[in-house]
Formats: C-alpha cells, sequence, structure tokens
C-alpha cells in the first residue's frame, strides 16, 4: 500500500511558496525540505557524521525511487511538488530544494543567504557550482511526494507533444484536464509555444500530400493542427487546391 507524504507536492508546493523571503537557518535545506512534506529527518545515511542533503538523496535512491539527471531532458519537465538534490559545496554537504514547476525551485539560502526565495533550478549550478542528481518521487523514508490519485507520469514534453496532436482537446477544457490529470496547463502550454516555434522539415508540398491521404483530418481542426505543428493552413490548402484541379 502506498504510503503517501503528510503534505504532498500540492499543500507541499503551497508551504514551501509560504516561506519565501522569511529567514531561515543557514546549510538547513535538507530539514526545510523535510519539513515541507512532513517526512522526517533521513539521519546520517551514509555514516559520514553528517545528516546532509546528500544522505537524503542516498536514502532514497536506495529505499525508495528517483529520477536521476541524466534521464531528464529539459529540467522544466520537473514536476513540481519534489524533492530536488545536488551534490558538491566545499564541506560536501550538497544541496536539497523543492520544484514548484516551470523550472523553478523554492529553497533556502536561494538567491539570499538565510532566507528562503525562489530561484531557477539551475541557479544552483551556475552560482554555487554544484552538481544536480535529480529529483525524488519517493523519498528514503518510503513517502511518496505525489498527491494521492495523481496520474502525473508524462514529461511536459510528451504532453505538449499529444497537445499539437490534439489529444487534450482546446481550451479552456484542455487546461482543465490537463490541471486534473495532476500537470501545470501554463508549462505544458509554454512547451507547446517553444515546439511549435522550432523549424520543421517539411515542405508545404510534402504536407499537402498527406492532408490529400487523409493524415491531418479534416476542417478545422486539420487547420489547428497544421497551425499548432508550425505549419501555415492556407499556404498547405493552396497547394491541395491546385493538386485537385
Amino acid at each position: 500500500m502506498t504510503k503517501y507524504a503528510p503534505h504532498t507536492a500540492t499543500s507541499a508546493v503551497a508551504r514551501a511558496l509560504a516561506y519565501v523571503g522569511k529567514a531561515y537557518p543557514v546549510g538547513m535545506c535538507q530539514k526545510w525540505t523535510n519539513e515541507i512534506f512532513g517526512t522526517g529527518a533521513v539521519g546520517d545515511w551514509d555514516g559520514d557524521r553528517d545528516a546532509d542533503a546528500v544522505d537524503g538523496w542516498k536514502k532514497a535512491l536506495a529505499k525508495g525511487k528517483v529520477v536521476k539527471a541524466a534521464s531528464i531532458k529539459s529540467l522544466d519537465d520537473i514536476p513540481a511538488g519534489r524533492m530536488l538534490y545536488w551534490s558538491g559545496g566545499s564541506r560536501g554537504f550538497g544541496h536539497a530544494a523543492v520544484s514548484i514547476g516551470n523550472g523553478q525551485i523554492a529553497s533556502t539560502d536561494a538567491p539570499t543567504s538565510g532566507r528562503v526565495g525562489k530561484v531557477a533550478i539551475d541557479w544552483v549550478r551556475q552560482r554555487w557550482g554544484l552538481t544536480f542528481l535529480g529529483y525524488v518521487e519517493v523519498e528514503g523514508n518510503g513517502y511518496t511526494l505525489a498527491d494521492k490519485g495523481s496520474t502525473a507520469t508524462k514529461t511536459v514534453a510528451q504532453l505538449a507533444a499529444e497537445v499539437i496532436a490534439g489529444k487534450w482537446g482546446n481550451d479552456p477544457d484542455r487546461s482543465r484536464k490537463l490541471k486534473a490529470a495532476g500537470y501545470d496547463p501554463n508549462a505544458v502550454q509554454t512547451e507547446v509555444n517553444r515546439q511549435a516555434s522550432k523549424p520543421k522539415g517539411k515542405s508545404v508540398a510534402t504536407l499537402a500530400a498527406e492532408v490529400i491521404a487523409g493524415k491531418w483530418g479534416n476542417d478545422p481542426e486539420r487547420s489547428r493542427k497544421l497551425k499548432a505543428a508550425g505549419y501555415d493552413p492556407k499556404a498547405v490548402q493552396a497547394e491541395v487546391n491546385r493538386r485537385l484541379r
């Protein structure tokens, strides 16, 4: 049976954001992160006489479930309400923080020492030189961090591709569905815009042939899909008309 954290993702993000701007003891990132989720201390897991952020990661790696940095295509894909970890630092203590969505974290000592703030995930690497390890789904004491009943298992990039393909419908219904499934509609839309702005490899002639073959469906849905994918529906239709004369 799944054991959920006392404060799962949605609640944890709200709790973390409520701390922003407030004072918190310097160097106590692991303690603060555990408090946000209510999961309790992980102790000195690696036996080096320091109960630090690296212990939190190592224990989650051994007894919980983590997503390693190497498997994360974009930091924007990291779901809100997860524990994030870094290694390194002058004393090797690493760092822990809480993801709040859109590639950002709530963190102690960032950007101001002794206070909780909001920064980009990569700020920790850029400013402190720490190595990002990944994020935690089930922490070392066995607590699941996702909201109960959440189906949020897809990356933002995957969701954006599905939106472009029309699988989530249109707004405002699309945003409602995404939010109900545990995703951030704003983050997904940002990725949709990014993907749609990429140069496309297909020519108008190729697209017209696909339209004639029925691969893009019928209007008005066809035009919406073409536009979402970064193409000009009118130009494609003109070529279709020319071919069918």
